[in-house]
């Protein structure tokens, strides 16, 4: 889990530094507080308190990260066993998971099941395959 809070602290960091506050008060200035601006995690938390007044950078950063580390915890708990992430060890890996991912889909619809298997062992190694 601590490679997961890392990578969210670093994507928060990337996203800061390629001007998401500049983003809100742009939407915020054309469309107002409005739709997935007042719901959305990384927006939200620009929105003025009661009283009006604008959070401070800081604290919306950190309220950022809290609700972005327990939108993941609540997904984990959510999906528990289903079909378990696999990350890629390459480029080439991504591709071939990618089009393995688009065949599924193609051939007969990719449902969200328990019953799902991913096709190959943690390893890279093709999984035994079993009809369900």
């Amino acid at each position: 889990m601590h490679v997961l809070i890392e990578r969210i602290q670093d994507r928060l960091d990337q996203m800061w530094d390629e001007g998401l506050p500049e983003e809100v008060e742009q939407l915020v200035d054309t469309y107002g507080w409005v739709g997935p601006l007042t719901e959305a995690i990384g927006y939200r938390e620009f929105m003025p308190g009661p009283d009006g007044q604008k959070p401070k950078l800081d604290k919306i950063r950190r309220a950022i990260l809290t609700h972005t580390i327990g939108f993941v915890m609540s997904q984990s708990q959510e999906f528990g066993d289903m079909i378990p992430v696999r990350w890629a060890r390459s480029p080439e890996h991504a591709v071939e998971l990618g089009r393995w991912v688009i065949e599924q889909w193609q051939s007969n619809g990719l449902q969200a099941s328990r019953t799902f298997r991913y096709p190959y062992t943690l390893d890279g190694k093709p999984r035994e395959q079993r009809m369900h």
